[in-house]
């Protein structure tokens, strides 16, 4: 025991260095797949994930849902078309909780990818009359963080 111990102790990932790969990757099934983060406080049962983001994104050809670690959940979807859609719409959310996405290439574990940045839609009600300019939004968004875009289409409220 005591040597089976010590090998995995001391096991580095130079170590691994001559473990072989997959080359073709792109036409595997895990091109398929996203991982989803749901920021939560409490743990999130699978298969209400799968329900939810089932009903939410709708994909034309299915979905699955496979639990990682606590509130991370591997999405395989069996179109490529859903799985772009996905990744590219959003933001997401479910049962009150933001849902962040991303992409997992397959030369990276789970732990490799940054979960800790997302966009957000930010609405903003109450300014008075004087303050709907243009120049406000981008102003406002700049304070929360970097802004990506600014939703002009909702009724008039911006002169």
């Amino acid at each position: 025991m005591d040597s089976v111990i010590n090998k995995t102790s001391s096991l580095n990932c130079a170590d691994l260095s001559d473990l072989k790969k997959d080359d073709i990757s792109e036409t595997r099934e895990y091109a398929l797949n996203l991982l989803a983060k749901i920021i939560s406080p409490r743990a999130i049962n699978v298969k209400a994930v799968q329900t939810i983001l089932q009903k939410s994104w709708n994909p034309s050809k299915g979905m699955t849902v496979q639990h990682q670690k606590e509130n991370i959940h591997c999405i395989t979807f069996n179109h490529e078309w859903d799985r772009k859609r996905v990744l590219n719409s959003g933001p997401w959310s479910m049962m009150n909780c933001h849902v962040v996405v991303r992409d997992w290439p397959p030369h990276l574990t789970m732990e490799d990818l940054d979960f800790s940045q997302s966009n957000f839609w930010i609405f903003v009600f109450g300014l008075p009359l004087n303050m709907m300019l243009k120049a406000n939004p981008e102003k406002i968004g700049s304070k929360l963080g970097a802004m990506q875009d600014i939703d002009f289409t909702t009724k008039g409220n911006l002169s």
